[in-house]
């Protein structure tokens, strides 16, 4: 009799993990993909999907806050015109609350006019090729 409950209990056991182990196999395929090369296009369909996502909020932040006259007082030095600034950057990052933005804009010397969130700090050589790039931009007459 003992041996035949432990009998059992083994078959119970060994069924048992086997449910597990193909209800796993079959979320894993239905979860990420049939084979290897299917899971990679899946998670980096996954991942620039994502980055798409962040790169349009990010387009719609700028363009919010892109009031040059404005911009240009600041630059100036008119400091009802940084308080304007200061107060659309906190409106529209508060706007994308759940994801933690932060938003800068940048003189044409790179010192920050306006700011928003809690941004990190540009490297140098980064900042710098940033301003580059925007300078020429707006030298040649491109806004956005």
């Amino acid at each position: 009799m003992f041996w035949r409950r432990l009998l059992r209990i083994a078959i119970g056991g060994v069924v048992c993990a086997l449910l597990v182990l193909a209800t796993g196999w079959l979320v894993q395929r239905g979860a990420l993909g049939v084979d290897d090369a299917g899971m990679r296009m899946r998670v980096e369909a996954e991942v620039r999907s994502a980055f798409d996502g962040m790169a349009q909020r990010l387009r719609t932040m700028a363009v919010q806050t892109s009031d040059l006259p404005t911009i240009r007082a600041a630059l100036d030095g008119d400091t009802t015109a940084v308080r304007r600034l200061l107060t659309s950057t906190a409106a529209v990052v508060s706007e994308d609350a759940p994801f933690d933005p932060a938003l800068t804009i940048y003189s044409d010397e790179g010192e920050p006019l306006a700011w928003a969130g809690r941004p990190s700090e540009l490297p140098p050589p980064v900042r710098a090729e940033c301003i580059r790039r925007r300078c020429g931009a707006a030298r040649r007459g491109i806004t956005r």
